[in-house]
């Protein structure tokens, strides 16, 4: 897979493009309002998508909660221009993806980390496009291609974005007629303070470190009790019996972690919560300026007595234990 220049001009996006790409995070944060992902198709294998342009549909990953969108923004005979972001939009980092005929893109939906989906595109025209998406195995350790780049929401008010990139392929597509329409939304959404604290705090090393929990967290609430039982004995060196057992410990982990913001004298606050069966608590608490400066930063909740380096290993070594299961092995 080589990758190239966008067919669509060197400075595709730039001042005269901002306004625009500010209507696709609106048409996708309205889309993402309404529908609040309960219209997600499953994915579990390589399923195909047909979008009209200008359309928006829903999915998620087989095993995961969290809802994702990509919405067709442009498409000709050559190739097709798609941007994908999680829900709630406004928390989430745009991704911008080109691609031409029978190019296969590697994405990272959480823009951390290895790939998790793979996007094909089988053929476009001016109407629309026909793609297959296919999960990719964290355990595959695949590189995102590179042609993609995530865009905060936040950055995109006011300012110009980068030159951006085509992933491309040599091999030869195959048509398949493009007729299922998907409506598109219209409705204005307004941007807060909370989507550039969102913004601004994606791009802290502690906002990062949060993503990659969450991820994990999502993920590993497939964890069942055989393949926990078992990992805890090789990896923590114990029995799963009384306070270990299975039930116990699935009671207090974590099945997401979400973030909430609000505005300070200086620049913003942000909130980390981590939820689990039995209880909601407040895990991180980041103070950042105004241009994205951290603070102050304080641990609770689960991460009580910790700090960024304890935490930072905890994840590298949960994380490393490659099942469904890390996110409980104390």
């Amino acid at each position: 897979m080589d990758v190239r220049k966008s067919p669509h001009g060197k400075n595709w996006i730039g001042a005269k493009s901002a306004a625009a790409v500010v209507v696709v995070v609106i048409i996708i944060a309205a889309a993402f309002f309404l529908n609040s992902g309960a219209h997600a198709r499953t994915i579990s294998s390589s399923t195909p998508f047909v979008l009209r342009t200008g359309g928006t549909a829903y999915f998620s990953i087989s095993g995961q909660k969290q809802a994702f969108s990509i919405f067709l923004k442009n498409a000709s005979e050559s190739g097709a221009e798609v941007y994908m972001s999680g829900y709630p939009v406004l928390e989430w980092p745009i991704l911008e993806v080109y691609l031409t005929k029978a190019a296969e893109a590697n994405v990272s939906l959480w823009n951390t980390g290895p790939a998790d989906l793979q996007v094909k595109l089988v053929s476009s025209n001016a109407t629309g496009a026909s793609l297959i998406m296919t999960p990719v195995p964290a355990t595959f350790s695949i590189k995102p291609s590179p042609g993609i780049k995530a865009v905060n929401p936040s950055q995109l008010y006011g300012q110009n974005a980068a030159q951006q990139t085509t992933i491309s392929a040599n091999s030869t597509a195959y048509t398949t007629p493009i007729s299922t329409a998907v409506s598109t939304v219209t409705t204005t959404v307004q941007q807060s303070s909370g989507s550039a604290a969102f913004g601004l705090a994606n791009n802290t090393y502690i906002g990062t470190l949060m993503a990659k929990y969450k991820q994990m967290y999502i993920k590993d609430t497939a964890c069942t009790p055989s393949v926990y039982n078992s990992t805890l004995i090789t990896y923590a060196k114990q029995s799963p019996v009384g306070p270990l057992s299975f039930y116990n410990v699935s009671r207090q982990t974590p099945g997401n972690l979400n973030v909430s913001a609000s505005g300070t004298a200086s620049g913003y606050r942000l909130t980390y919560t981590t939820i689990s069966p039995s209880e909601t608590s407040t895990a991180v608490t980041m103070y950042i300026t105004a241009s994205g400066s951290i603070i102050n930063v304080t641990y609770g909740g689960i991460f009580t007595g910790m700090n960024y380096s304890q935490l930072s290993s905890s994840y590298i070594f949960q994380s490393g234990i490659g099942n469904d299961c890390g996110a409980y092995i104390p």
